[in-house]
């Protein structure tokens, strides 16, 4: 997507409603009773990571008969970020398409929580934003 599409796009999302993204079937709404329960109240067991968004927890969530695993990400606004980040990000899922992408179940925007959930990766992921210390490899002597 080029540059003008994604100003174009923020621009148009800083007029969406949250009950507004919650009306489009893109972007389902859980409920907080719901992320409470598949998250123990989010409880400190059940966190896989934090980083500039917030806490990440994994939970299970029901799917018909069985259940899926699911990671929730929970909006901290004491770590800089607020409503406008939150808005940007359901955007940005519901925009973006690709292998690369992790699909997005859900999100929940009810009192003061702002929460994604999304679908648990086939493959390990940085879900947190936190940056691993890049390794310098060292030159063989021999060479």
């Amino acid at each position: 997507m080029q540059r003008h599409q994604l100003v174009n796009n923020l621009e148009k999302l800083k007029l969406l409603l949250p009950s507004e993204i919650a009306d489009n079937k893109d972007h389902p709404r859980i409920s907080l009773e719901d992320i409470n329960h598949v998250t123990q109240t989010f409880h400190n067991d059940d966190c896989i990571g934090i980083g500039g968004f917030g806490r990440v927890f994994k939970g299970n969530l029901q799917d018909g008969d069985g259940f899926k695993t699911i990671v929730v990400k929970r909006l901290d606004t004491r770590l800089g970020q607020g409503k406008q980040e939150f808005l940007s990000e359901l955007q940005m899922l519901l925009d973006c398409k690709h292998e690369n992408v992790i699909g997005r179940v859900g999100h929940c925007d009810e009192m003061s929580e702002k929460i994604i959930v999304y679908k648990l990766p086939k493959r390990k992921v940085n879900l947190t934003n936190e940056r691993k210390p890049n390794k310098v490899k060292k030159k063989n002597p021999l060479i």
